[in-house]
């Protein structure tokens, strides 16, 4: 009797396993096309390392800053390799280094790869030499290849006018800020504008009540300016430049995807300025996008803002 049991039971897994048969073969060419899709877009740990050689007129922020956006370059550079060309919207240093480097695109995705997550606090160590303040950075951090679609994003600081003429990252005390814009593809965008603990949002305006900014393929874009957009100019923020020290700096951050952004973050209302928060959480929300947005792009445009 219990010799008939086995057996039944015996007979039911048999046919069990067959029955799985073929899922377990579909099962197993999904995990294979998993890892085939996780390998085509690979993050690695790096550490980047650079000297920058800023004259005396530079501030040591601001050679701090540079180092620090160039050590990163460099680590994508060095890890995923380059797709060099000359774009007007670009800032091109000409200084070699150690990896043979020649041209390094600032600001745009002409690099293999992209900036995922700072980790740690970078380390930066200054002397003089000659003429030049000597800045070396060392910073680690995430980044990730940069995966197909391949989507051409133009982006300007301008500078008291609405055309390239004006573009310009050096700014003085109530110059009006103009950003212009163009993707190759559909998608939406924000942007930020980080100076000293804060991140001020400056796309979406405060008072469309959306948590993106649509855009359209091909076309140019002007924000911050009522005259390029006269049927929304109801809601349009523009913006004066300021700043409190002799030479201070700022970092404007376009983040750009053809998917959904979603800006659901809390961000406070202080006096007249744009909405803000602060750095950290800013950064946090930033990595967690760019982390589950395998699309999305970063821009970064650099000022300099003088009194």
């Amino acid at each position: 009797m219990r010799r008939c049991r086995y057996l039944w039971i015996s007979c039911e897994i048999i046919s069990f396993l067959s029955l799985m048969k073929d899922r377990v073969i579909l099962i197993c060419i999904f995990v294979v096309a998993f890892f085939d899709v996780c390998h085509s877009q690979e993050t690695r740990v790096v550490l980047g390392d650079y000297t920058y050689y800023a004259t005396e007129s530079i501030s040591i922020e601001e050679a701090k800053r540079t180092a620090l956006e160039r050590a990163k370059i460099q680590a994508i550079a060095d890890a995923f390799g380059t797709q060099i060309s000359q774009n007007s919207t670009t800032s091109i240093a000409t200084r070699n280094n150690s990896s043979d480097m020649q041209f390094y695109m600032y600001g745009t995705t002409d690099i293999k790869g992209e900036w995922i997550e700072t980790l740690n606090e970078p380390i930066y160590s200054i002397s003089l030499e000659s003429h030049f303040i000597v800045v070396n950075c060392k910073v680690k951090g995430k980044i990730r290849e940069i995966i197909q679609p391949e989507i051409d994003l133009e982006a300007k600081t301008l500078k008291n006018g609405l055309t390239s003429k004006f573009e310009s990252a050096d700014f003085k005390d109530g110059d009006d800020l103009y950003i212009s814009f163009k993707s190759s593809l559909s998608g939406n965008v924000v942007i930020y504008l980080l100076q000293g603990d804060l991140a001020y949002r400056l796309l979406p305006y405060k008072r469309s009540f959306k948590s993106e900014y649509n855009i359209i393929a091909g076309k140019e874009y002007i924000f911050f300016s009522k005259a390029f957009e006269k049927n929304n100019a109801s809601i349009i923020d523009e913006y004066e430049l300021f700043s409190d020290k002799d030479i201070d700096s700022a970092c404007i951050v376009i983040l750009y995807t053809p998917n959904e952004i979603g800006v659901t973050h809390t961000v406070e209302h202080l006096n007249d300025e744009p909405l803000s928060l602060d750095i950290r959480t800013f950064n946090k929300w930033l990595t967690k996008k760019r982390n589950r947005d395998k699309f999305s792009r970063v821009i970064t445009l650099p000022l300099t803002i003088r009194k």
